[in-house]
């Protein structure tokens, strides 16, 4: 039961010194996007501080307590032989057609699967196996795109942000994503809505091969380090 601390119209506190209740579950509620900021719609105010800074391991033990609890694999580097990338369709109303992207990318780094799922649609333990073991994750920036929490340790995700807006760019969530210490995290901008991202994108092209060549090495130094360990348990 999370508690108001707001005021109402009056100045007085919306929350009761009383809770009742058959059951009930105390705690700091440290896992929130954005605390009492507003997701990130009005950057003046939004971006003064932050609510998540220091709380990546908690958001890391979280993902792999609720792997757990779903008998899912928690491994620590996304490990297929061919790395998965996956373009979610279905994060966000402010949305654009990512099936170009996908062909676009798959042509272009034939050595990846790529593909495209609408999760909002899939069951949780479906989405969950769906990215437990992607090495990079595309979204529009929403609520959607919270599934990309149970990404594996050293995955990219790729976010794309609406900007054109009035209230200025709709970096969503900017504060949980920025904060998540196992991802690396990127922004790419597009206008708002009728002018998204061509499928040819260099940048996008250029993000996506140099995360390729940072999984490998994390792989091959991850390997060096197995090797290491054998060695010394030999020794």
């Amino acid at each position: 039961l999370l508690l108001s601390t707001k005021d109402d119209d009056n100045n007085q506190k919306l929350h009761s010194n009383f809770i009742c209740a058959s059951q009930g579950v105390a705690g700091l509620g440290m896992l929130s996007d954005h605390g009492e900021k507003d997701h990130g719609w009005f950057p003046h105010e939004d971006y003064k501080w932050n609510q998540n800074v220091g709380r990546g391991v908690h958001h890391w033990n979280f993902r792999n307590f609720i792997l757990e609890r779903m008998n899912l694999p928690t491994n620590v580097r996304p490990r297929r032989t061919k790395p998965l990338v996956i373009l979610s369709t279905g994060s966000s109303h402010r949305s654009f057609e990512l099936e170009p992207h996908r062909e676009f990318l798959q042509t272009t780094f034939p050595e990846t699967e790529v593909v495209a799922y609408n999760l909002k649609d899939w069951e949780l333990k479906e989405q969950l196996e769906a990215v437990a073991d992607a090495a990079i994750y595309i979204s529009i920036a929403g609520g959607g795109t919270f599934t990309a929490m149970f990404l594996p340790k050293g995955a990219s995700l790729v976010l794309y942000y609406t900007t054109g807006l009035e209230e200025g760019p709709a970096r969503l969530d900017y504060d949980f994503w920025n904060n998540l210490g196992y991802l690396r995290v990127h922004w790419l901008p597009f206008v708002e809505p009728k002018k998204p991202a061509p499928p040819n994108d260099a940048v996008l092209e250029a993000l996506v091969r140099h995360e390729l060549q940072v999984l490998m090495q994390q792989n091959v130094d991850d390997a060096d380090k197995d090797t290491t360990r054998r060695e010394e348990a030999e020794a």
